[in-house]
């Protein structure tokens, strides 16, 4: 069954039982997801107000047209609750495969170096989804309904945290893969986004306190 299907409370159940699906990995993307949500919702807040319709064309365009990027990252994170769990029974089952002879240990090892690659991939897709729409959120902090600026923060938090948390999974497959050059740019990567993520984290934060506490 595919993850997304369940119930919110059947999914919730499941990811406190035993089965290591859904981990980690897709509970996270689910986070994302609703920061991504929440992100939206300030737009849907805002759009028809007052004080959002007298701002200048291009602001309201602006707003308006990175709402819409949020959407697009948050539908393809929520892709990632179901393709989390996929990627980590695939390498399971793998792990499972032959090794007594030489050839059997040969083409072990190669299918778990394409799948360690793969299994590093999703959530580090799932972690650039989360910058991108931590990118966006101040802007939405900033011009959006002073009542849902509370949302925007939460967004923000759901977002950063999914962010990270994916990043341990990076981290995690990393020390499998003998690719040195293949480990080098992840890293490289991982690091970018983990502290431009803070970042924007924090500046979204300060936008918001600021709102709120007036």
């Amino acid at each position: 069954m595919d993850l997304r299907d369940m119930t919110l409370k059947d999914y919730v159940s499941r990811a406190s039982s035993k089965d290591p699906v859904p981990g980690g990995g897709s509970v996270s993307a689910l986070v994302g997801a609703l920061g991504g949500a929440l992100s939206n919702m300030v737009c849907a807040l805002t759009e028809n107000k007052k004080a959002f319709l007298a701002l200048g064309a291009e602001e309201r365009e602006s707003f308006l047209n990175a709402n819409e990027e949020i959407s697009k990252f948050g539908e393809k994170i929520f892709e990632v609750v179901q393709r989390d769990a996929e990627v980590f029974n695939t390498l399971i089952n793998a792990m499972k495969l032959p090794k007594e002879t030489d050839e059997e240990k040969s083409k072990r090892n190669e299918t778990l170096q394409a799948l360690y690659k793969e299994a590093l991939e999703v959530p580090m897709e799932l972690a650039e989804g989360t910058y991108e729409i931590l990118k966006r959120l101040p802007f939405l902090a900033k011009l959006g309904d002073k009542f849902a600026v509370s949302d925007a923060g939460c967004g923000a938090l759901f977002a950063y945290a999914a962010g990270e948390a994916a990043l341990f999974n990076v981290l995690i497959n990393l020390n499998y893969i003998t690719d040195l050059d293949y480990k080098e740019k992840m890293t490289e990567k991982k690091n970018f986004i983990l502290r431009n993520s803070k970042l924007l984290r924090d500046e979204v934060l300060e936008i918001v306190y600021k709102r709120i506490e007036g």
